[in-house]
Formats: C-alpha cells, sequence, structure tokens
C-alpha cells in the first residue's frame, strides 16, 4: 500500500477539487502552486462538509493498495 498526502477545497461557485499541493484561497477560488502538477475536479455533490467558508483545504490522505 502506498499513501498520497492531497487536499480537497471548494470554490466559492461550489464546486469541489482535489489537489496534490496545498491550495490557497484567493479571490472566489483555490489554487496551487504548480497547478499544472495535478488537481481533479470531482463535482459540487460529494464531500458536502467541505465548504469555500474553510479557512484552510482539508488535507486526506490516499491509500492506494494492489
Amino acid at each position: 500500500m502506498k499513501e498520497i498526502e492531497a487536499w480537497l477545497a471548494r470554490d466559492e461557485d461550489g464546486m469541489l477539487y482535489l489537489y496534490l499541493r496545498e491550495p490557497q484561497k484567493v479571490t472566489g477560488q483555490w489554487t496551487a502552486p504548480d497547478l499544472h502538477l495535478g488537481y481533479i475536479k470531482l463535482g459540487d455533490a460529494v464531500f458536502p462538509e467541505v465548504q469555500w467558508s474553510d479557512d484552510e483545504p482539508t488535507r486526506v490522505l490516499i491509500t492506494i493498495k494492489k
């Protein structure tokens, strides 16, 4: 098994993203350094506990099993 550190953050428009680098909150959205290294758009219906009003992104660990 391998674990990867990632962050969940919801933009002001309600869309949720998973980032591989810790994002920072800016006007209306979250953005991360080296954004080209990866983020995934998850949609607006999952993880309702993650909100735009959060001061920090939500750190998560992704476990990869083979």
